[in-house]
């Protein structure tokens, strides 16, 4: 037979008819090679593999029986040339299709259009590969395994073909960090955690968030920071974060396709407001006065650290020890009629209401003695 001999031709060898040298031969022929992997194919089917085929041997039901005569070394490539895009790409960009190229026995030229192709790293959205266009990747990793299946070569249509492209190329993973970082008082407006990907740009509309409790015990996620909202805490604690989001890497490709979760490097602090309480006339918070006998002593005035303004009445409740005379802290006056050289011990319980609708009492803070002469 003549070589070379294109692949997606129907091919049957010849020079090999075993009927009409020996004349007593009874049905059809068939062959077989090892190195095409067993029966030859049939008349009228399709070669799809390349490669020298020396071991082609007819078989035949003759009598007298004939020892099995090898066919001549035929020589099979491929009708057309493929070669992969060098790459490396990002899921979602535009991945263009691969070379084609015809032999030059094929019949023309490659043309553009009614290109099909084949093989397990195909893309996942092949768009215009088809005519020659772009495909998109959704999944990273190198892509190799990739076959023409079928084309035009001129006026010439070749189908069930299955020719390997040469090459490879890379699709980039996407790498996604969280980082989170800062000391913030219960209550205290915090900024979301800081979202990056490698490549594409953070989709805030899948955005999702999950705090816990270093050591245990709820961690108090007030606000969600979704859709770049700020968030809060309504109890103290170390705060771990995972963040649970996609990345949009254009052309309605996302990754991962499903957001999960990813850790947040650093951690947040979330401390207790501090309460203070001060005595009327005291130099500082904490500090002792001295009063006379029968005089009329005002409230303390107490602050907490989380908003500006003096704590409301109706959220302070005092204790003096030894008893004042008379109490009517925190609205009226308390008075002191007997000498007390050691002191009157003044404490209070506070409820600290700060922004986000949190609160966090503070109890038995102390305020100072009144020494009473």
């Amino acid at each position: 037979m003549a070589s070379p001999v294109l692949s997606g031709k129907a091919i049957t060898p010849s020079g090999v008819t075993l009927e009409h040298a020996y004349g007593r031969c009874t049905g059809g022929l068939t062959y077989q090679s090892v190195k095409y992997g067993g029966a030859w194919p049939a008349s009228g089917t399709i070669i799809s593999k390349k490669g020298t085929y020396d071991d082609v041997i007819p078989t035949a039901t003759c009598t007298p029986a004939v020892s099995a005569t090898k066919c001549p070394t035929m020589i099979i490539q491929d009708v057309i040339s493929c070669t992969l895009p060098a790459g490396p790409y990002n899921m979602g960009a535009d991945v263009p299709a691969p070379t084609l190229v015809c032999a030059a026995e094929a019949g023309g030229a490659i043309r553009d259009g009614q290109r099909s192709y084949g093989g397990t790293d195909i893309p996942q959205s092949q768009n215009q590969w088809g005519n020659s266009g772009s495909g998109r990747y959704t999944t990273p990793g190198t892509k190799s395994n990739i076959t023409v299946t079928g084309a035009y070569c001129g006026n010439t249509q070749y189908t069930d073909l299955n020719i390997p492209c040469d090459g490879s190329f890379i699709v980039n993973d996407v790498t996604r960090t969280c980082s989170v970082s800062g000391i913030y008082l219960v209550g205290q407006s915090i900024s979301p955690p800081t979202l990056t990907c490698s490549a594409g740009t953070v989709d805030y509309n899948s955005d999702s968030y999950t705090a816990t409790n270093v050591g245990g015990g709820s961690a108090g996620l007030g606000g969600q920071w979704d859709n770049s909202n700020d968030g809060w805490f309504t109890s103290a604690g170390t705060k771990n974060i995972s963040a649970t989001f996609r990345c949009n890497m254009g052309n309605n490709v996302f990754y991962p396709a499903n957001a999960n979760a990813i850790n947040c490097s650093g951690s947040i602090t979330i401390n207790e407001p501090t309460a203070t309480c001060t005595l009327p006339g005291a130099a500082s918070a904490g500090s002792n006065i001295t009063v006379a006998r029968n005089t009329n002593v005002n409230a303390p005035t107490v602050r907490c650290s989380n908003i500006t303004e003096n704590v409301a009445n109706h959220l302070l409740t005092f204790t003096i020890n030894p008893a004042a005379s008379t109490n009517n802290w925190p609205h009226n006056p308390a008075q002191f009629n007997a000498a007390n050289a050691t002191g009157h011990d003044v404490t209070v319980n506070v409820t600290c209401n700060g922004p986000n609708n949190t609160s966090v009492t503070k109890s038995n803070v102390s305020c100072g003695k009144i020494i009473v002469n």
